[in-house]
């Protein structure tokens, strides 16, 4: 009986614990806070974790911990020496089978790495190729982050051992060049043809666009000018924008140096990259650009970006001439992806487009849609469609036929 009694005693004083620390809570949450329990600024706070011999990140979040061990990796590295920490780590990621975190370890760990520490690196695969093993993303970093770290050596080095050197060669220029850009042309030049100064080129962009176009500008014969600049918009809208692309395209337009075909080539790159903002995109490129491109390519772009929105995309390209082989390709792409996904629709356009340059197409394209479910109108719309080309080439017929279906 004692024994229960002792343990009743203790099961009310768990009770009355628990209800006092509900009560607590209560009363915290109702009162206001005191200067003491206001939140550190954040600036105080920032200084306070930066004079705080432990991180204020919680030590279990793996992001921390491989930022930990890259900074404890970078304090092992001894000048002229290869860090052999790095190399091990390295190692280490290669070893991981899931490719998405495999990439992202060896991106992050990459970053530790010096010149002193590239042959040795190199040589991890060389042992996973005798593993099986490949490994292209990573191999693909490490010579284009050799090549930033010293361009030279890294050539040399795959000139003289490797059995491919031409692909890590043209790798290492183009990183080389992003650093360097002087030192890799004048290396593209002095050693390479015409692959080697292309890529020294794009990677001179890649760093600055401004240097590749100071660099074309100064140099008009150039016999690789025109494929670099075909390059820049590209370039210019990663560091810049669309809206500074567009602008510089109208300033190409005005060029009186340049072919017809280089200009329209760079033109339709202008267009494909404004049609990434979807139709509104592309609208704003028609109304702003002061010369579209008129090929037939330029309609397909055109086609490929409003292909959901057909109406729409037709309109667009109705700003190009009536004889433009962008309008025409444009329009026929558009027409038959609409007829193939709605002939109601589709049908209804063309009945009140009898005089649109893609009416005749529209129509033998629908007669053949309705060939089998609706022979009567597949036949209206053949005969409407051959009434429209006799009206166009002068030998009379007219479009009255088309089908009222």
């Amino acid at each position: 009986m004692l024994k229960y009694t002792h343990f009743a005693k203790y099961l009310v004083a768990v009770g009355f614990g628990m209800a006092l620390g509900w009560w607590a809570s209560l009363v915290n949450r109702d009162t206001p806070a005191t200067a003491e329990s206001e939140p550190t600024p954040l600036r105080q706070s920032a200084t306070k974790s930066a004079n705080s011999s432990t991180l204020q990140r919680s030590p279990t979040n793996p992001l921390t911990q491989k930022l930990s061990e890259l900074e404890n990796i970078r304090n092992l590295a001894e000048p002229g020496k290869p860090n052999s920490a790095l190399i091990n780590h390295l190692r280490k990621v290669l070893s991981t089978s899931w490719e998405g975190d495999r990439e992202r370890d060896w991106g992050l760990f990459m970053a530790a790495m010096r010149p002193e520490d590239a042959e040795g690196v190199r040589l991890l695969f060389r042992e996973a190729d005798s593993e099986g093993r490949w490994y292209d993303t990573e191999f693909r970093q490490f010579w284009t982050m050799w090549g930033e770290l010293d361009g030279q050596r890294a050539i040399e080095y795959a000139l003289q051992n490797e059995e491919n050197p031409n692909p890590v060669v043209i790798r290492s220029l183009k990183g080389w060049a992003s650093k360097d850009s002087a030192a890799a042309l004048a290396w593209a030049e002095a050693n390479g043809g015409t692959n080697e100064k292309t890529t020294a080129l794009d990677g001179m962009g890649d760093s600055n666009v401004d240097n590749l176009l100071a660099y074309l500008d100064a140099h008009p014969q150039d016999p690789n000018h025109d494929s670099a600049l075909a390059n820049i918009p590209h370039k210019l809208t990663y560091q810049r924008g669309i809206a500074a692309t567009i602008e510089w395209s109208n300033q190409l337009c005005a060029r009186t140096d340049l072919a017809p075909e280089v200009k329209q080539r760079t033109l339709e790159t202008v267009l494909e990259l404004s049609g990434r903002g979807g139709p509104a995109g592309l609208i704003k490129y028609i109304e702003t650009s002061t010369e579209k491109p008129d090929t037939p390519r330029a309609g397909q772009i055109i086609a490929n970006w409003m292909g959901d929105f057909p109406e729409r995309g037709i309109a667009l390209l109705d700003e190009f001439p009536e004889e433009s082989p962008a309008r025409f390709a444009g329009s026929k792409q558009l027409l038959e992806g609409w007829i193939n996904k709605d002939v109601a629709s589709s049908s209804i356009w063309l009945k009140a487009h009898p005089d649109h340059p893609g009416f005749i197409f529209g129509a033998k394209q629908l007669a053949r849609q309705l060939e089998q479910s609706d022979p009567a109108a597949a036949a209206a719309w053949k005969q409407a469609g051959e009434q429209s080309q006799y009206r166009r080439q002068g030998t009379g017929g007219d479009a009255k036929t088309i089908p009222k279906r």
